[in-house]
């Protein structure tokens, strides 16, 4: 395993894995929108949020100083002031799967910023991956799409919006669920 480095921002990341920047503080990434990468970026110590919700599995992911256990559908959860990365192996493979990343600044002056903390699942205590059912995931990639949206046209609603998205009320026959 390589060092760890320190990724603060989410312009970084992007960077690091050649997309387009959607906002300073928040992005999703649809990585099967990505040319094939080589698994080669090492742990990182993350500045901001990130739920990833894994598509393939290739190499094993680091969380903190264990290997994390998920497989694909799992939702990894990710706080700032933690690392993670994946084992590099030099193979170059076609990546899916999705990230929703925000810094801690977007949820300055809401209630999700004082409320975030009680999410037990960004927190390295937690040893089970969160595994979505296929009604879930779908929910789930639908509300990455209409963040992913709503930043094409940000405006000075978008982040009331996109902050009300984590209860992401989506229209299922005869039902709304929340996630």
């Amino acid at each position: 395993m390589s060092e760890t480095i320190k990724v603060n921002d989410i312009q970084h990341y992007c960077d690091m894995i050649g997309t387009q920047t959607q906002h300073p503080l928040i992005g999703v990434v649809n990585f099967s929108e990505l040319p094939p990468i080589r698994y080669a970026i090492p742990r990182r110590l993350f500045g901001y949020y990130a739920i990833y919700l894994k598509g393939n599995r290739y190499t094993a992911l680091y969380y903190g100083c264990s290997k994390y256990d998920y497989d694909k559908g799992t939702l990894v959860f990710i706080a700032p002031g933690q690392v993670a990365g994946v084992e590099e192996d030099g193979e170059i493979r076609q990546a899916n799967g999705y990230v929703l990343m925000f810094h801690p600044d977007f949820l300055r002056g809401t209630s999700l910023e004082q409320n975030i903390k009680h999410y037990g699942f960004f927190s390295y205590d937690i040893h089970e991956a969160l595994r979505l059912t296929e009604q879930e995931r779908t929910i789930f990639v639908e509300c990455l799409m209409r963040i992913r949206d709503e930043l094409l046209h940000f405006d000075e609603q978008s982040k009331e919006l996109i902050i009300d998205y984590h209860c992401c009320p989506v229209k299922d026959p005869g039902d709304y669920y929340k996630i």
